[in-house]
């Protein structure tokens, strides 16, 4: 039956209890009859109708939100990256003899055409006194000299993390990025720029996952015409169904508004409406209609819900990139020894973590060993992580000892922590001597592995970084040829409902029963130990020294000392 003789059917044939058809009614009867039925079917209609209409505009919004924050977050996880560059080079300038030769040097790699960066300068600042030491790229704006240059200098100098700032002169806007470090003569500020034309508009690749969308970006929570970084579009504000979010940048805030060029729900989730009310106005919505738009809606719903478990997937991959990304992709080769490290994402949620490790080479007999674990599973974590990291690769290759690097680092955290702690295991191996030093900042004990016994370093560890602290305590153990140091995070012992002791033991024994060699025995001890729904991350460090030949094999029972 078509959707035009549905009416036909239902009102002109309709057959009554004595056996006469509809026709053979009064007229009144007849058209009284039809007018109710067509009153229904009206109110019925408009009412799904505006429940359809009202449906696509809510989930039109909320599609919008979600790629509005998606396109956020990836402007959110530009910063730590930033972060930990310029942390790096002003922390080498700082400590170096000459601070701006050594600037000069390591600031080249990040400077158009080959990075992102306009232009640099180094300012010292000491007794209240800002003074640019050097400065490479693009040439300084008029007005660099002014108060509120130094001011911002001097801002950047007490300040431990990033500080952005936004200057325009002309058509040209530059975007300044400072963060600072402290040196023997006073606290050096690296400040560096990216140039764009003053609203400028952008063309967005058609492989994009902006592609659709219409955007401005502004500097600042609002959006201030005057604050204008970017746009897609020639003319604002943006029209249609619009959304916000605000991302952090340093100690400012970018707000980024965009619109949809065209539906997000779909074409026909966007007509619908329309489609609904002609049905209603032909009377050919009934039953069977109804039933068939319902089932509609449920299958628009699933692809929804897939689409959004898609979303949530890609959302997991890509926090595990970035996490993958700001730990080292490969160890310093240090003749006499073998490295072996894993990282385990967990298997619950789709934020990024905080675990890492690092391998640092001091000079020719010496090298630092660093596992380290950040509360928290979110950007703030892996930023902290990602400062951390850098933190103490430099106070590793300064030369400082293990208990040193540690109080500095937790100072430095101190400082810049918002109720987050991080656990951190620093130690230095001395190549010739056999030995390795060690300090823990309330971290798992390492475990060392030899031919002959198992057993757990008994050191004794300190606060968590984060926490007012006193200097922890060193040990130094000897490291014989044959044996293997394992650094770890808690993900790989801790089992809800279970204490510390049972998790130490299980890995003892676990190790106990694994082949020498350091690759194999980091992939037994993760096999072994990882549980199926991991609750945090995994990091594991092994540092086996190779100086003799050891045979492969099952080592004798384990030992653990408290």
């Amino acid at each position: 039956m078509s959707i035009e003789q549905a009416p036909e059917r239902a009102i002109g044939k309709t057959e009554i209890a004595d056996g006469t058809t509809e026709s053979a009614r009064p007229a009144w009867h007849r058209h009284g009859l039809a007018a109710v039925v067509l009153m229904v079917g009206l109110l019925a209609t408009a009412a799904l109708t505006l429940t359809s209409a009202n449906s696509y505009r809510n989930n039109e919004r909320k599609l919008t939100r979600l790629q509005i924050r998606l396109t956020g977050s990836i402007l959110q996880t530009a910063q730590p990256q930033l972060e930990g560059t310029l942390g790096r080079i002003v922390g080498l300038a700082a400590g170096a003899t000459d601070p701006a030769s050594t600037f000069g040097s390591v600031i080249q790699d990040q400077l158009m055409p080959k990075g992102t960066l306009t232009s640099a300068s180094l300012i010292l600042v000491a007794n209240g006194q800002a003074q640019v030491i050097d400065h490479v790229g693009a040439a300084r704006l008029a007005g660099t000299a002014s108060q509120s240059f130094t001011d911002l200098y001097l801002r950047a100098a007490s300040s431990t993390t990033l500080i952005t700032a936004r200057v325009v002169s002309g058509n040209l806007q530059r975007l300044g990025y400072l963060l600072s470090a402290k040196g023997p003569a006073g606290v050096y500020v690296v400040a560096a720029a990216q140039q764009l034309p003053l609203g400028d508009q952008v063309q967005v690749p058609a492989g994009s996952p902006d592609s659709n969308l219409n955007f401005a970006l502004y500097f600042g929570s609002q959006a201030d015409p005057a604050n204008l970084i970017e746009t897609n579009v020639g003319r604002l504000p943006l029209h249609g169904t619009t959304a916000s979010t605000m991302v952090p940048f340093g100690n400012n805030e970018l707000t980024f508004v965009a619109s949809p060029k065209r539906s997000l729900v779909g074409a026909w989730s966007e007509y619908l409406p329309w489609a609904i009310l002609g049905g209603g106005i032909l009377l050919s919505l009934g039953a069977a209609g109804l039933t068939e738009r319902l089932v509609r809606r449920r299958l628009q719903a699933e692809r929804l819900a897939a689409a959004n478990e898609v979303l949530y997937q890609q959302q997991r991959g890509f926090s595990e990139t970035l996490q993958r990304s700001l730990l080292p992709r490969r160890m310093p080769d240090i003749a006499g020894f073998d490295f072996a490290y894993r990282y385990v994402p967990a298997t619950e949620g789709a934020e990024i973590g905080g675990d890492w490790y690092s391998v640092v080479e001091i000079d020719d007999r010496r090298f630092a060993v660093v596992v380290g674990d950040v509360s928290g599973h979110d950007i703030v974590a892996a930023g902290t992580m990602a400062s951390l990291r850098y933190t103490i690769r430099t106070l590793a290759a300064l030369g400082f000892s293990p208990d040193e690097i540690l109080y500095r680092t937790g100072k430095e955290m101190e400082m810049d922590s918002d109720d987050q702690l991080a656990t951190v295991l620093v130690g230095v191996v001395d190549v010739e001597a056999r030995q390795v030093t060690l300090a823990s900042a309330g971290h798992p004990p390492p475990l060392l592995v030899s031919e002959d016994k198992v057993v757990f370093v008994p050191i004794v560890p300190g606060a968590p970084l984060g926490t007012p602290a006193d200097r922890p305590q060193l040990i130094t153990i000897d490291f014989p040829a044959g044996s293997t140091l394992v650094a770890f995070t808690d993900g790989l012992i801790e089992r809800r409902g279970e204490g510390l002791g049972a998790g130490l033991d299980r890995l003892a024994a676990a190790a106990g029963r694994a082949p020498a060699a350091s690759e194999e025995l980091i992939t037994h001890l993760v096999d072994d130990l990882a549980a199926s729904r991991q609750e945090d991350d995994i990091a594991v460090l092994a540092v086996r020294f190779v100086g003799t030949e050891v045979p492969v094999g099952a080592r004798p029972g384990s030992e653990r000392v408290p």
